[in-house]
């Protein structure tokens, strides 16, 4: 797999894989450690973007109201 926005193209593989409860080991590159944070050349926060920040099941509209 590539770094940078390319890596952003394993995110439907990755939602495939967890809903099918398929293992799945995915590896891709980085830019230095020094320039994380700097908005360095395909700097992506792929860790960001593909951790849950939360997880909720509404089985209806009205169980919940939104503010």
């Amino acid at each position: 797999m590539t770094s940078g926005p390319g890596a952003t193209n394993t995110v439907t593989g990755l939602a495939d894989a967890h809903y099918d409860n398929v293992p799945l080991v995915c590896f891709t590159g980085q830019v230095p450690l020094p320039l994380i944070g700097n908005d360095a050349f395909q700097e992506v926060d792929i860790v960001g973007i593909t951790r849950i920040s939360q997880s909720i099941l509404l089985q209806s509209v009205t169980e919940r109201t939104l503010k």
